[in-house]
């Protein structure tokens, strides 16, 4: 053989050696991805995520402490808006409705009122308190004084049932 011919033999080897040196090169890049991908869905696991926004109130775990799923980790409550959930007596008198407004008073300053115009009310009657559930949204000024969790005193002008004659 020629040394010209032993030149060119060696050559495709050499080519045929890169080539599958490559491609052993971009299988573990693929791999490299791979097990990267694997380790980001580790992470994201274990991130704890409100569902809406809002101000830590309280912790229940601690740093370092396994938790599973559904074990609380936070409280956190939302500053604004401003809502006041309410139990309204299924036997009271007059019934609020949706868009009417309520006032209510924070029950260690009742000296100032601040008003809520109600946004929902529930459709059906809890059988334990023969009550139903309202929520309304206060609206105004100042609402600085007031925070997540207060106690409050609701008020309303019920409407009375039209008699006939």
């Amino acid at each position: 053989m020629s040394d010209t011919g032993k030149v060119k033999r060696a050559a495709q080897f050499e080519a045929k050696a890169t080539g599958y040196e490559v491609d052993s090169w971009n299988a573990l890049v693929k791999s490299n991805q791979a097990e990267i991908h694997s380790l980001q869905i580790e992470l994201e696991q274990t991130e704890f995520r409100a569902p809406f926004s809002g101000v830590v109130v309280r912790r229940y775990i601690r740093e370092g402490q396994l938790v599973a799923k559904d074990d609380p980790g936070f409280r956190v409550s939302q500053l604004s808006p401003l809502q006041v959930h309410f139990q309204v007596p299924e036997s009271g008198v007059g019934r609020p409705e949706k868009g009417s407004t309520v006032n209510l008073a924070v029950t260690a300053n009742p000296s100032h009122s601040y008003s809520a115009q109600i946004v929902k009310v529930s459709p059906t009657v809890d059988p334990s308190s023969d009550s139903y559930d309202v929520t309304a949204q206060l609206s105004g000024g100042d609402l600085s004084a007031l925070s997540p969790g207060m106690a409050v005193r609701i008020t309303w002008a019920a409407k009375s049932a039209a008699t006939k004659p």
